[in-house]
């Protein structure tokens, strides 16, 4: 058996809960067999590492984001990183707002966007935080971990954001939904898109940590594609 593999991935640490992200790439660095996580914080431009092949953008506030992302080239440098074929992202929450091509009611005096997933998303679809709510989710996808013996997940949504709609099925796949229990329609609310991954709810926020296996388990398969 040879050695395992070294993934090196950064979360965003400016605001949100950058830390359960950590930790649970931190614990699943501790079980995989194929590959070791080096988990680091990024707080600044310098932080933005050229071995770093992914990156976790977490919720919180835009507003706050916006003050960090206008100091040092912050937001230039992480697009230019970002815009890298051979790098991954992931957004949960305001990191999903983030990483879509289109955002409905942005907030005056324009979004920060990152971009590279084909989704229309609103700010706030589903009502302030006085109207955050937990659900089940029911996840699709061969390649998610334990999918068919656990094909369910517990999400939890705080201000979040929703997809309005998928610009382009073909290249976008569907990760987690639910049923709106008032429309009784199907809610898309976890995508891919080649490299970008994104989500509404906060999965870091559960002790589920198939979210960020996932999204290790792609970084690692693109990084054997490359070899």
């Amino acid at each position: 058996m040879g050695d395992k593999s070294t993934l090196n991935i950064g979360v965003l640490a400016v605001q949100g809960s950058f830390e359960e992200h950590v930790r649970a790439l931190e614990g699943i660095s501790k079980t995989s067999s194929d590959y070791n996580i080096n988990v680091f914080e990024v707080r600044c431009s310098e932080d933005i590492r050229e071995n770093m092949q992914g990156l976790i953008l977490p919720g919180g506030e835009s507003t706050t984001l916006s003050v960090f992302f206008k100091d040092e080239g912050f937001y230039a440098k992480i697009k230019e990183w970002a815009s890298d074929e051979s790098k991954f992202v992931m957004g949960t929450c305001m990191g999903m707002i983030l990483l879509s091509n289109n955002v409905q009611d942005q907030k005056a005096g324009g979004q920060i966007k990152i971009g590279g997933i084909d989704i229309t998303v609103a700010r706030n679809h589903y009502g302030r935080q006085l109207h955050s709510f937990e659900t089940k989710l029911s996840l699709e996808g061969p390649d998610f971990p334990e999918v068919d013996s656990h094909p369910s997940f517990h999400g939890i949504f705080i201000r979040a954001p929703g997809i309005i709609s998928i610009n382009n099925p073909g290249t976008v796949t569907i990760l987690a939904s639910f049923l709106h229990p008032e429309t009784r329609e199907k809610e898309v609310v976890g995508v891919r898109q080649g490299r970008l991954l994104a989500c509404s709810f906060h999965p870091e926020l559960t002790p589920d940590v198939r979210f960020h296996q996932y999204f290790a388990n792609i970084i690692f398969e693109g990084e054997k594609m490359q070899k």
